[in-house]
């Protein structure tokens, strides 16, 4: 090779290594910086909002899973975003869902008609259901808390709260696996605490985060932690509003600035037999997945959150399994 070719050549490497090099480390100076925020932040600033985003983006990468012997698949039970693991779902002997409202439950509809297991659904803030199938158990209460009920006109709180525990007893389902569907408006960071207590029989989750503000960001940061520790998360969906509460703008982020709706989708770490985040982070080229029925589908939006978040949380991770081999 000429000599000058590879000086050439060597420059270039040594030049795309700083740079790479140069924008880690500003990204772990900036989340030095916003972690050192949240206290300041938590009085709700508007100028916070995205520097609180930044801190939970590694906490929401995607994983792959390998799960001996069966190859692991993504299922749409309905027409919203929600990706599930099938292997997860397969497990569950029930399906519980949190927060169902008036509008639509396809989603517990098609669990029953193509499972043959059966749903129960809790929803305090209304007192009959939508039309469901057979094998749908309903009740008008609520997980943990009813204070999101206040948000919607159109409902009257029914009063009645139980805990977790408290439902799996009354209901004589303890020793059930479970696949659970949570959509309550907010009142999640009361309400997952209490799911992640008795987590062992719970071999999926699929939840909507409102992440509408910056304390509600800061609320749920220690949450998703809480999940990490016990579940792995598989699929991430970011849903666009049209009306913006907040405008997302961060260099680590790429998506619709106002997706402040967060679909996460976990499988439980037990019943994995390997994971590694993905380095592919962007929903539109990650995500195959296997539809049921003959539901239309909204289209897959784009997000994608940054090589350089991916990149960090890898060392972390290696730097972890490092430290765990020594000691």
């Amino acid at each position: 090779m000429n000599k000058k070719i590879f000086i050439t050549i060597i420059v270039v490497l040594f030049l795309i290594f700083g740079y790479f090099t140069y924008c880690l480390c500003n990204y772990f100076y900036t989340q030095k910086i916003n972690y050192n925020k949240i206290n300041l932040c938590s009085n709700n600033k508007k100028d916070c909002y995205n520097k609180m985003f930044e801190l939970i983006l590694p906490k929401m990468l995607i994983h792959k899973i390998e799960i001996e012997p069966k190859s692991p698949e993504l299922l749409r039970l309905d027409w919203t975003e929600r990706l599930i693991s099938d292997y997860a779902i397969n497990m569950a002997d029930i399906l519980i869902s949190y927060g169902i409202g008036y509008d639509d439950i396809t989603f517990e509809n098609t669990f029953i008609e193509n499972f043959n297991k059966p749903v129960y659904a809790f929803d305090c803030g209304i007192s009959v259901p939508p039309r469901a199938a057979d094998g749908f158990n309903f009740y008008s209460e609520c997980i943990a808390t009813d204070a999101f009920i206040s948000k919607y006109p159109n409902q009257i709180a029914s009063g009645k709260i139980h805990s977790y525990k408290e439902m799996l007893d009354k209901l004589n389902l303890a020793d059930k696996k479970v696949f659970i569907q949570m959509n309550i408006s907010g009142a999640e960071t009361a309400a997952i605490p209490q799911i992640i207590d008795n987590a062992d029989n719970v071999t999926g989750i699929v939840i909507t985060f409102y992440l509408s503000d910056t304390q509600k960001i800061i609320e749920n940061i220690p949450i998703l932690d809480k999940l990490n520790e016990k579940f792995i998360l598989i699929s991430r969906f970011a849903f666009p509003y049209i009306n913006c509460p907040a405008e997302i703008k961060s260099k680590y982020y790429k998506g619709n600035p106002c997706n402040y709706l967060f679909v996460l989708s976990y499988i439980n770490k037990n019943i994995v037999d390997k994971d590694e985040i993905s380095w592919n982070q962007e929903t539109t080229k990650l995500y195959k997945f296997k539809p049921i029925g003959n539901t239309k589908y909204y289209i897959i939006t784009n997000n994608n959150i940054s090589i350089i978040v991916t990149f960090a949380e890898k060392l972390k991770e290696l730097k972890n399994n490092i430290w765990k081999t020594q000691y």
